[in-house]
């Protein structure tokens, strides 16, 4: 497994929210706004990433707009860029269109949308960053991912919300804030998911989204993939993980140096969210009253020791292969 690094992660949140009164074809959709909020909230937390490498991008009048604030982040990202869009998802002909706030929809195309295949194109031409991830939470959204060429480059992955002929959910059952797809995303990265690793994968998180929804009775997600998404490491798994045995762990030397590099990886995380948590604490930050922030930074802090421990354990297993 390789864990994305979230220091050199760049993240784009395009959400469209709210569309011109003149256009009955796109009615509001006020959760977006939701999602884009939580959705920072939780990549911050929980994946690491630092709140000012988490880009909104909300209500914008067209295509064109977008990219003018976008296109440098495309290349400031050396290890992961994530794409998120929430919106309407226009199909017209061969081509489809993610709504922006002053889009018209013509009998054979839209005009200011942004034409998805462009999108995709531009992200993968642009950035340098060794895994590409598409998020897109909207109707229709399956469309997107057709018929894309990676340029070469070996992850570039899509989670979409719904199959090309069907329409996304755009109120959560249970989360009347933000749209379904979204929710369930959310729900993962706070809960993690129940027997599997330390560390939940790309593809650990897509077919916990199939199975929540599908489960639902929702519109089911989809992934396509260019690369290998089993074993692209998100983030640390909030649910009580497999414990791999030990005797299997420690079997031989490349085992051990590899066990040794997640554990490293992972600490880099712990102590990152640590930082982000003292950080608040001095700015006299409040969180609500179903958290208590001094109690979330004593755990962090012995999460981060334990895993020191746990490194260290396997350092002196690693000397001893080698006498």
């Amino acid at each position: 497994m390789e864990l994305i690094d979230p220091k050199n992660t760049q993240v784009i949140l395009i959400g469209a929210s709210k569309f011109d009164a003149t256009n009955d074809n796109l009615p509001d959709l006020p959760n977006v706004k939701n999602n884009l909020i939580e959705l920072h909230k939780s990549l911050n937390e929980f994946v690491g990433i630092d709140a000012d490498n988490i880009h909104p991008i909300l209500d914008k009048d067209d295509f064109d707009t977008i990219i003018e604030e976008t296109i440098d982040i495309f290349s400031d990202a050396s290890d992961t860029i994530i794409v998120y869009y929430a919106g309407h998802g226009i199909p017209k002909s061969n081509s489809f269109y993610l709504a922006t706030k002053r889009t018209t929809v013509l009998k054979k195309q839209c005009t200011r949308a942004i034409e998805s295949s462009k999108l995709v194109d531009l992200v993968i031409q642009e950035t340098r960053a060794k895994n590409i991830i598409f998020i897109i939470d909207c109707c229709f959204s399956a469309r997107l991912k057709e018929k894309v060429d990676s340029k070469g480059k070996k992850n570039v992955f899509f989670i979409v919300a719904a199959s090309s002929n069907k329409p996304a959910k755009d109120t959560s059952p249970e989360n009347k804030d933000c749209t379904a797809f979204t929710h369930e995303l959310l729900e993962i990265f706070r809960k993690g998911i129940d027997n599997v690793g330390e560390f939940l994968t790309f593809q650990d998180i897509t077919n916990q989204l199939i199975k929540q929804l599908k489960a639902k009775n929702l519109p089911v997600p989809q992934l396509s993939s260019h690369g290998q998404p089993d074993i692209l490491g998100v983030c640390k798994n909030n649910a009580k993980p497999i414990i791999n045995k030990q005797p299997e762990i420690i079997d031989n030397k490349s085992d051990i140096k590899q066990l040794i590099t997640l554990k490293e990886q992972h600490i880099k995380l712990v102590e990152n969210k640590l930082s982000i948590l003292k950080e608040q604490k001095e700015l006299g930050f409040q969180m609500d009253k179903k958290s208590d922030l001094e109690k979330i930074i004593i755990a962090t802090n012995d999460d981060a020791e334990q895993i020191k421990e746990e490194i260290n354990d396997l350092q002196k297993r690693l000397i001893i292969k080698n006498v």
